[in-house]
């Protein structure tokens, strides 16, 4: 018997989903041929997987994760997720709410309990663990990932990187997508059964977020010396190293979709340095976040009904613009985002305050 166990992590709600996890399994019998593999579902309905691979596994008990408890956020302790656009004069980080973003993240984390326990059982010594609507039409690329299963140790991290300008200097984030871990990586940890276990955990490793690519590093770290001793790491973007291979598959909508459903982002105004926030200005941020022009119409008006600022604008892909209005008063936002399949159209109003308070902002070098 191969010592490394194949886990697929899955929640299977829809035949879609059911057809994504299946041609997984099929590629990956193609390749991982003396492999067992084990499929994690979260959801009831199974649509008869388990009959094509050699154990499946239902858990039932998966939460959503709520907001923080109000010490962390008193603290700031807290570390809201979000993403970030590099430019040549500086950074723009569209960070994420409280909740309705990465909420998933302790049934995630414990199918990495479940894993290494159920593995354990079977006599494996290795875990490799791939989400469900994951793709590799290219045979070669799996048959580059085997040979990294084959040779790992106690853990196998793709994509091994920082984040921004906000991760701790202790912290780094992994691709989970697709991801090596000994059976005993996760020694001492249990089940995160409610909000409390979850953010017990997070006190524990040090981490006080919903990303579940900070988590598991985190526990890692926390286990070195202990059931930790070496690893592989590829600080490499997965993309660039298995550019057929095809990730998230099946989007959540409201989830990492959402965040740029409106083009252009209202944003406030800093710099990188002593985060000094510049008053009264408001920043417009277009980014083509499709691999095709988007159009973006947008229209602000002061209290009169006059417009201060319109602009209507083809927004290639990868490519950005920082428009930037000084306000006094309260001004209303009118943004209109065409794509191919939808039209977005929202409005909103703004105060200086508002401004001040908002999540996205621009930080100039």
């Amino acid at each position: 018997m191969e010592d490394t166990l194949i886990v697929v992590d899955s929640y299977l709600s829809t035949k879609e989903r059911y057809d994504a996890c299946n041609e997984l399994i099929s590629q990956l019998k193609g390749v991982f041929v003396d492999h067992k593999i084990l499929v994690i579902n979260k959801y009831h309905e199974s649509y008869g997987l388990e009959k094509h691979v050699d154990y499946y596994f239902y858990y039932g008990d998966s939460f959503m994760v709520g907001p923080p408890p109000q010490h962390l956020l008193e603290s700031q302790k807290y570390e809201l997720p979000y993403t970030y656009i590099m430019t040549d004069p500086g950074t723009f980080e569209n960070w994420y709410p409280l909740v309705g973003v990465t909420d998933h993240v302790a049934g995630i984390y414990n199918s990495f309990i479940i894993s290494c326990q159920i593995g354990k059982i079977l006599g494996h010594k290795k875990i490799f663990r791939v989400e469900y609507d994951t793709s590799f039409p290219d045979k070669n690329e799996l048959e580059a990932i085997k040979m990294d299963v084959t040779s790992f140790k106690d853990y196998l991290f793709y994509g091994t990187r920082k984040e921004g300008h906000w991760a701790k200097e202790h912290q780094y984030l992994v691709d989970v997508h697709m991801i090596g871990y000994s059976v005993n990586a996760f020694d001492g940890f249990d089940l995160a059964k409610n909000d409390d276990d979850y953010w017990n955990l997070c006190e524990r490793i040090g981490y006080y977020g919903k990303w579940i690519e900070y988590v598991v590093p985190s526990i890692i770290e926390s286990q070195r010396g202990i059931t930790i001793s070496a690893g592989t790491d590829y600080p490499v973007k997965v993309a660039k190293m298995f550019p057929s291979a095809k990730f998230d598959t099946i989007n959540a909508p409201g989830e990492w979709s959402s965040t740029w459903e409106v083009v252009p982002k209202i944003c406030k105004i800093g710099e990188l340095r002593g985060e000094h926030l510049v008053e009264g200005k408001m920043g417009i941020f277009f980014w083509g976040n499709e691999s095709y022009p988007i159009k973006s119409q947008i229209t602000i008006t002061n209290s009169k009904d006059e417009v201060i600022y319109r602009k209507e604008k083809e927004v290639l892909p990868n490519n950005w613009t920082l428009d930037t209005l000084e306000i006094k008063e309260e001004v209303s936002v009118r943004i209109k985002t065409t794509r191919k399949d939808r039209v977005t159209e929202t409005t909103s109003t703004y105060t200086p305050q508002d401004i001040k308070n908002i999540a996205p902002r621009f930080l100039f070098k």
